[in-house]
């Protein structure tokens, strides 16, 4: 209710039935000493024809009175509920908010301090614009994140970062409302700003949905994938696929999904390599792009940290080129074989070769992992890993003249860390190192080179070696070598090297059965296409020879080149690498 208060005077001794008159006459300095002397009654002096008027200061006052009965604060109506608020990222929104009581009455008072009223506290809804701390969302330029503030006549509320919350102190009410407003920076839908403490009588504590749209594409993101364990300052390696992920943005570094015409440069532009398939070729003219973008590219150049200046690639606005993002500077790495030791024979062994059948078996050490591309994960969609496979292949050397060399893949094709031979093949290392058959020993050397396709690592030794030794050394003796004892019985599957190898234009193949079984001998070229069935039967358990002559199953001769020979029985498989030389 709302009243209305004067003050009237009236003699009440001379009576002239005339309604009480309301006066205003204002106090004077001089004419009566103070206030509480002009407010003396002088009756005497009051009448309807003369009088000596008594001194009164009287104006109107208004007065609002209000019952209340509890309270609270919510959004004005109009900012509640439907429809959706629609806006651009940065673009400012401003709402009302009024304490109530439960009647619904304004409480006018809410800021007084005799009131006592709580602080409200602000929270949103369905957004993380000061949470989010993924790399998208945050740099170190204070605008170039997303982020959401909220203002009282432009100064930022008190906001507590560990709870994301805002306060509005009762003080900033007037006549019971504030007026706040808020900018929100990230790309979002459906959010709001909510009142944390509830009233249960107050039905708009909630505000209407705000949906967030990107603004116009200022910058791009470019980044490298990380193919090394995701370290910040990722290693690319040289001639192996790797990944960039480009991503245009507005100013607050919202991914827009608006197709753009782009265009690439690179620091080093001319150290791309266009052989390895699945490579995208960016740097030949336009592209268009729509949100985050992925290519394959690949470098042919290393440039290691501290060695070489670093690689960079820039995307950039084919029509402004203002508009552009660029990775941070990368290193490209070389990758070879991990270093490894030669095991057995020891160095300086000898070996006394007695019958050609005989095994004998080098190893060597199988570093972990081999080569440094080993489980790459080189997209950021998809979780298939890259390992180069790494073969072995053992090399014997003139422990003389160091001219001749005779090389042999490991076992399983190289795969294996071990070569397993017989005297009979030890024996011709002999005859071709000495060029005579008569010839009873010889000193060799005999290391080995592991290899993933690009590059090569010598065994240790001679890699690295203090001594500076070639490898292990190792004297071959003929002592009495005899071919195949036929009455002896194996005690397990084998596939011996062939004799001579590398060949011309025949060549012997020595296995051993511990059991009887079907057995299948094949040659095959190096595409996997069969030359040549050498054995096809069931055999029983004993050791066995067979000769290749060159010839494929039409019996035409073969051409110059590597080829495998294949033995399968029962559950063991096994493969040889054979060289013909014409």
């Amino acid at each position: 209710m709302k009243i209305e208060w004067r003050v009237f005077v009236k003699d009440f001794y001379y009576n002239d039935d005339l309604p009480m008159e309301a006066v205003n006459f204002p106090y004077m300095d001089g004419i009566w000493p103070n206030e509480s002397a002009a407010f003396a009654a002088d009756t005497g002096r009051w009448s309807p024809f003369s009088c000596q008027p008594h001194i009164l200061m009287s104006n109107r006052f208004k007065l609002n009175l209000t019952k209340l009965d509890q309270g609270g604060v919510e959004f004005e109506a109009q900012y509640a509920g439907t429809p959706d608020i629609n806006k651009l990222v940065g673009e400012e929104v401003c709402f009302d908010i009024v304490a109530k009581d439960k009647n619904g009455n304004v409480i006018r008072d809410w800021d007084s301090p005799m009131k006592n009223s709580p602080v409200v506290t602000l929270i949103f809804k369905n957004s993380d614009a000061n949470t989010d701390s993924s790399k998208q969302s945050w740099n170190a330029d204070p605008d170039g994140f997303t982020w959401a503030k909220v203002t009282f006549n432009g100064v930022p509320l008190t906001y507590d970062p560990a709870k994301d919350e805002f306060y509005i102190e009762p003080s900033k009410f007037v006549e019971g409302k504030v007026r706040i407003c808020l900018k929100h920076t990230k790309a979002l839908s459906g959010v709001q700003l909510d009142i944390k403490d509830k009233q249960a009588f107050l039905t708009n504590q909630t505000s209407a949905n705000m949906n967030f749209t990107v603004d116009a594409i200022t910058n791009y993101l470019v980044e490298v994938t990380p193919s090394i364990g995701g370290q910040t300052d990722p290693g690319i390696y040289l001639m192996r696929r790797y990944e960039i992920v480009v991503s245009p943005r507005d100013r607050y570094l919202n991914v827009s999904n608006v197709m753009i015409r782009t265009r690439f440069s690179a620091r080093f532009p001319g150290e791309f390599d266009n052989t390895l398939p699945g490579l995208a070729d960016i740097f030949s003219g336009d592209v268009f792009i729509s949100g985050p973008t992925n290519y394959f590219i690949a470098s042919r150049i290393a440039r290691e940290k501290g060695k070489m200046d670093p690689q960079w690639i820039r995307a950039y606005s084919a029509t402004d080129p203002n508009v552009y993002g660029q990775t941070n500077p990368y290193q490209i790495l070389d990758h070879a074989p991990t270093i490894f030791n030669l095991l057995t024979p020891a160095d300086n062994s000898v070996i006394n070769l007695t019958a050609a059948a005989m095994q004998e078996k080098f190893t060597w050490q199988k570093a972990v992992p081999q080569d440094p591309y080993t489980n790459i994960v080189i997209s950021r969609f998809d979780p298939t890993t890259y390992s180069d496979a790494v073969t072995y292949e053992l090399r014997f050397i003139d422990a003389v003249s160091f001219t001749r060399t005779i090389p042999y893949a490991s076992d399983r094709s190289g795969i294996d860390e071990f070569y397993t031979t017989n005297h009979g093949q030890l024996a011709g290392i002999i005859d071709q190192m000495s060029g005579l058959s008569s010839t009873l020993s010889y000193d060799v050397i005999w290391y080995v080179n592991a290899t993933d396709g690009l590059y090569n690592t010598f065994s240790n030794p001679p890699n690295q070696d203090p001594s500076g030794r070639h490898g292990y050394r190792l004297r071959l003796v003929k002592n009495g070598i005899l071919g195949v004892d036929p009455n002896s019985t194996p005690t397990e599957y084998q596939l011996s090297q062939n004799y001579p190898n590398p060949f011309n234009p025949t060549t012997s193949i020595n296995y051993a059965l511990p059991k009887a079984g079907q057995v299948s001998i094949v040659v095959y070229d190096l595409l996997g296409a069969t030359v040549k069935t050498l054995v096809n039967q069931y055999q029983n358990e004993g050791n066995y020879k067979v000769t290749w002559d060159a010839t494929n199953d039409l019996g035409q001769s073969v051409t110059s080149g590597n080829y495998i020979v294949k033995m399968v029985t029962g559950n063991y498989t096994t493969t040889r690498k054979m060289s013909l030389m014409k």
